[in-house]
């Protein structure tokens, strides 16, 4: 509108000019013509682009309602499984929120299906939750109810939660302090106990301790267990949750969470590794009993292709451990398995 209106000025001055209109009019007129075509030309590219953006969106037709379809399977029967009261699921939606993968990323959200998972009894959602409340991530920071819920975790002897509590121990955050409960959680998530424990048990204590201060976890362990005995040494508390800590961090949490570390960030190997861990099956490193988080993780690094976790996976749907009991699953991913070796 305005340039018309610039155009329509312009033919009025050339109009009202008193002196040689008449040689110059035939000129303006073809630029106000000139003019007119490109204001219209404007006007409708502007139309043209407005009808474009109000256009729904083509997608794949033959690709898109496969994934919807998929991504919407998967979520009903997850959403099934919630109304039913399943710990598990409840924990897996929780971590959909936390992660941001699957849903809208709400920590807030996420801490409610942890809460609701933990209350019945599943050990990662308990550990999780204590994680929360000592960060403050997504609920009000009180160590108080992160101990509470570390205590639940480490109960059902989650080395993670056992290794957090005794740190809660040793600096009285959350709890009392107290050097011997300390001693005790660090040593219980060090795994101490084992065969491979006690021959380090019947070695000198100067090559226990320079082993353990090489960074040997099981010299640490050994020496955490001198240190709270008073075996070839003063009895000294500190000084057991002292090592019992350090062999825990190298034994335990510490290849634990670089595991899951590495999980997160979408490593197959690390994936299909953590789904053993939660089997208990990795030797030292074990999580309480969850077939069914197991499986979780192996399907992760299945779909990935990765092959030792789509056998596994196919051994867990043909015994049903973990997953419902489903031959055609097994055979799925037995084949998966067999091309992956060709």
């Amino acid at each position: 509108m305005k340039t018309l209106a610039a155009v329509f000025m312009a033919v009025i001055f050339i109009l009202a000019s008193g002196t040689a209109w008449s040689a110059s009019l035939e000129e303006s007129l073809k630029k106000v013509e000139r003019e007119l075509s490109r204001a219209q030309g404007a006007r409708k590219t502007a139309e043209q682009e407005k009808a474009k953006a109000a256009e729904p969106k083509k997608t794949n037709p033959q690709a898109a309602p496969k994934a919807a379809e998929r991504g919407n399977a998967e979520t009903q029967a997850l959403r099934k499984r919630v109304e039913q009261g399943d710990a598990q699921a409840q924990y897996e939606l929780g971590r959909m929120y936390a992660s941001g993968d699957g849903a809208a990323k709400d920590v807030k959200q996420a801490a409610v299906w942890f809460r609701k998972a933990a209350e019945r009894g599943h050990a990662e959602a308990q550990n999780t939750l204590g994680r929360m409340y000592a960060s403050g991530d997504g609920v009000a920071k009180d160590l108080k109810q992160a101990a509470a819920w570390w205590r639940k975790a480490a109960e059902q002897r989650h080395y993670e939660a056992e290794y957090e509590l005794g740190r809660m121990y040793d600096a009285g955050q959350g709890v009392a302090k107290d050097a011997k409960l300390a001693a005790d959680w660090f040593g219980k998530a060090g795994r101490g106990g084992l065969a491979e424990d006690a021959a380090y048990d019947e070695l000198h204590l100067d090559i226990v301790r320079k082993k353990a201060e090489q960074g040997d976890g099981l010299a640490q362990s050994s020496l955490g267990r001198r240190y709270e005995r008073g075996v070839g040494v003063a009895k000294d508390l500190k000084q057991a949750a002292f090592w019992f800590r350090k062999a825990a961090e190298q034994r335990t949490v510490g290849p634990l969470r670089s595991l899951r570390k590495k999980a997160d960030q979408g490593e197959a190997e690390a994936q299909s590794g953590l789904g053993f861990v939660y089997f208990g099956a990795d030797g030292v490193l074990s999580l309480p009993g969850d077939a069914t988080q197991g499986a979780v993780w192996q399907r992760k690094a299945a779909e990935q292709g990765y092959a030792n976790a789509q056998y596994q996976l196919a051994w867990q749907y043909e015994n049903g451990w973990g997953v419902a009991k489903d031959l055609k699953q097994a055979e799925f991913w037995r084949r998966k398995w067999e091309a992956r070796k060709k």
